[in-house]
């Protein structure tokens, strides 16, 4: 902003040249400057007594200390008093500079006014006329010429104008370069100039602040909605890059050792923690393969227990004292082979309801042979040759209840095929009546029923076939416990990279996807929040147990001693306390360093003495 209010406009000019230009506020300057700098030259006079005086006339330990604070709070002050002398003297040398800018700038307006003036007359001047006779008198190409003269006069005039507000303003702006480089010490190699390594610095340590804060958010997180693999990877994230922010500002001196450790203590105990996750799913999985080998038919069997649960499981290596321990004892049903498998429709035929042969004996594993059709009974046995068995007529489907239908010619009396828990037959004289059977009235005619002779599989069938047997109904299944009812969901390490990794090392691989883990997580984490209002003690049990890092062991434990294989270490319980006390110590210490309770701890660096 112009202290001078003047129109500018003769030089083409719309604002004052010279802009922020006051002398009065750059006089106070340099007077303030020069005093600081006398200050400073003071300070270092009493701190070189300090520094050269004899410990003979100081008394104490704390003499060698003070002489080493002294003499390097002198090499600094020296240092500074150095720019402070300058930056004065540059002000007295700019302020003249300032004066004459100032003064050439106004007489090279007031130039231009002249020069605008004088143009104005020239152009008022009679221009020449011509006689009747169409020619110029002398006197008249006179006037034209001094018109032309005093023209051209005013333009040279106004042009020199403009050259010397061009050649005030180019040297006033040498002098603010001058006295600017002296201002931002752009001139010095003496430490005290921020280099690119402080300006690293003081972005690291913003970038620590921030992520200390995200930091903070993402713990309270886990602690209310635990267990969520995206909130735990973004927390593992967030320390690797305040660890990395850290590790910047203590090599320069300007974080804390504490900062550094404990950032690396947190990025261990994560690796550890995935160790330790990874060990906890195979036992999971081992107990889940445990509890469906012992639930036939009674649900689905997990990957790695094989198909059916009715399908026999076979260990993989040798039990006993000469097992190797390295060699997984998983589990895995026998493959499927051509003798086993099903038949499939095609093959089986028609049933003899609808129209297929008829189903004459069902033969145990360790039965013979089928005979042939012309086989006979004989002494030692069924004899092969001889006449054919006579030939069985196709008789129609019969109508009305089974002991109402005729028999086939030449066959027994079907009352022969009589169910084990029927009762005792009606008389031959009984008559059906309104209630049953009535007994009295003539007897029915006798009817001859032969004996059948061979063995048992050579008897002829009654009409309809035999009676099937009654299919029962399959067990209901049984409820799911904490080993059947275990998912193995993502954890924050598990990528398709390293799922691939895992699964060539022989680890169990997640059967949930990563996103997909992360919405039952949460769902998880809304189910435990939904019993605060429906049952407080237990909601209270979990969150405490979860703040105490007991949680994930104790889910543990439900799942193996569900399988049947015991109880886990106790170890277990000390890893997650661990990790339970070490998060929530982390978070007030995150805490007391953002709100400058806690100041940096950084051993003793060595400071050469003057």
């Amino acid at each position: 902003m112009s202290i001078r209010k003047l129109d500018w406009s003769p030089l083409d000019l719309v604002v004052d040249p010279v802009v922020h230009a006051d002398p009065d506020v750059v006089s106070k300057a340099q007077q303030r400057y020069a005093h600081i700098a006398q200050i400073i030259d003071d300070a270092n006079a009493n701190l070189a007594k300090i520094v050269e005086t004899n410990s003979e006339s100081l008394a104490g330990k704390y003499v060698q200390g003070l002489k080493h604070d002294a003499g390097s709070l002198k090499d600094s002050l020296s240092k500074a008093v150095v720019r402070y002398h300058d930056v004065a003297n540059e002000i007295a040398k700019y302020e003249p500079d300032l004066a004459s800018g100032l003064s050439e700038t106004a007489g090279a307006l007031q130039d231009a006014e002249a020069a605008r003036a004088d143009r104005t007359k020239a152009q008022a001047m009679p221009d020449p006329q011509k006689s009747q006779d169409g020619t110029t008198s002398p006197e008249e190409k006179q006037k034209g010429a001094d018109k032309d003269k005093a023209t051209s006069d005013a333009d040279a005039k106004m042009a020199a104008a403009k050259q010397r507000l061009n050649t005030a303003v180019d040297a006033l702006a040498r002098a603010g370069k001058r006295f600017g480089d002296a201002v931002n010490s752009k001139k010095y190699n003496d430490g005290l100039t921020d280099s690119h390594k402080d300006k690293l610095d003081a972005v690291m340590a913003q970038i620590s602040k921030i992520f200390a804060i995200v930091g903070m958010v993402l713990a309270v997180l886990a602690i209310l909605i635990p267990g969520v693999d995206v909130l735990v990877l973004a927390g593992v994230a967030v320390s690797a890059v305040s660890l990395a922010a850290s590790v910047v500002l203590y090599k320069d001196g300007k974080g804390s050792i504490v900062d550094v450790v404990l950032g690396a203590v947190g990025l261990g105990l994560a690796g550890l923690g995935s160790v330790a996750s990874l060990m906890g799913k195979g036992m999971s999985n081992a107990a889940k393969i445990s509890a469906f080998s012992k639930m036939k038919g009674k649900g689905k069997a997990p990957v790695g227990a094989g198909g059916d649960d009715d399908i026999e499981m076979v260990p993989l290596k040798p039990m006993g004292k000469e097992a190797d321990p390295n060699t997984p004892n998983f589990s895995r049903p026998l493959p499927p082979s051509e003798s086993n498998r099903p038949l499939t429709p095609s093959e089986a035929g028609p049933s003899p309801s609808d129209g297929g042969p008829p189903y004459h004996a069902i033969s145990p594993p360790d039965a013979a042979p089928p005979r042939p059709l012309n086989a006979t009974p004989g002494p030692s046995g069924l004899q092969h040759g001889g006449s054919p068995p006579p030939e069985i007529p196709v008789l129609p489907k019969p109508s009305g209840p089974p002991d109402s239908w005729p028999l086939p010619p030449g066959s027994p009396a079907s009352h022969a095929m009589v169910p084990p828990d029927a009762g005792p037959p009606p008389p031959v004289n009984a008559t059906p009546g309104p209630s049953g059977l009535q007994h009295g009235g003539s007897p029915p005619p006798e009817i001859p029923v032969p004996k059948p002779s061979g063995p048992p599989d050579s008897w002829p069938l009654p009409p309809g076939g035999l009676p099937k047997a009654p299919v029962p109904n399959p067990p209901a299944p049984a409820a799911p416990n904490a080993a059947t009812a275990w998912q193995n969901q993502s954890e924050w390490f598990n990528n398709p990279a390293t799922n691939w990794v895992l699964g060539k090392a022989g680890a169990v691989t997640p059967d949930v996807g990563f996103w997909p883990s992360a919405v039952a997580q949460v769902k998880g984490a809304g189910s435990m929040w939904g019993t605060l209002a429906t049952d407080p003690a237990k909601f209270g049990k979990d969150f405490a147990s979860i703040i105490a890092g007991v949680k994930g062991p104790q889910d543990l434990s439900a799942v193996v001693k569900a399988g049947g294989m015991g109880s886990i270490s106790p170890l277990w319980y000390v890893w997650g306390g661990l990790n339970g006390a070490f998060g929530m110590g982390g978070l007030i210490y995150t805490g007391g360093r953002l709100q400058g309770w806690i100041p940096d701890a950084n051993p003793p660096r060595h400071h050469p003495s003057s």
